[in-house]
């Protein structure tokens, strides 16, 4: 028998095998090594001590919270704002995401009548949408990358802006009146 470290790992494995079984001990070893962190990924995330963002149980914007986003985006040439707007709301219901109110308002600055001269759906267009949230997130901010991702689907684009306008959390108060 070798001396701890006889497979050539320098004793990190803990190993006394002889040197033939290095190639066998370290595929098992890796493998339980994998397991080990699988296994304790599965206690953080059950325990509400695991990875922060989408999803996390220590959500500072828990299921049921409310946001409000407001979003500039531009119609494309084949929808016009609404159109837009209705896909993106059908997405985020597909994916239980409730969208409670939406707003639409158009852009009317010289340069987009311009634009509507030339081509008449491609006008930049500003929307306020209520939606709760149907998951644990991190922040509302995280819920605002899911919608912008919606309108990328919609569009082909990424918004021009997005924002989150407001956010209103369950058990908390409302913000003062200003």
């Amino acid at each position: 028998m070798r001396a701890l470290g006889g497979c050539g790992c320098g004793g990190a494995c803990g190993c006394g095998g002889p040197q033939g079984f290095k190639a066998q001990h370290h595929t098992v070893s890796q493998q339980n090594r994998a397991n080990m962190r699988q296994q304790a990924l599965g206690a953080l995330m059950r325990y509400g001590r695991g990875m922060r963002g989408l999803g996390d149980s220590s959500a500072g914007f828990p299921a049921g919270s409310q946001a409000t986003f407001a979003i500039q985006s531009t119609q494309t040439t084949t929808q016009d704002a609404s159109s837009v707007v209705a896909n993106v709301a059908g997405q985020l219901s597909g994916m239980g995401i409730n969208v409670v109110s939406v707003s639409i308002k158009t852009n009317p600055s010289l340069v987009s009548q311009a634009i509507n001269m030339i081509a008449p759906l491609l006008q930049p267009f500003t929307v306020m949408m209520t939606v709760i949230a149907n998951n644990d997130y991190a922040q509302a901010s995280d819920l605002l990358a899911i919608v912008n991702h919606a309108f990328y689907v919609a569009t082909g684009q990424m918004p021009t802006a997005s924002q989150v306008a407001s956010q209103n959390i369950p058990g908390t108060p409302p913000p003062p009146v200003t």
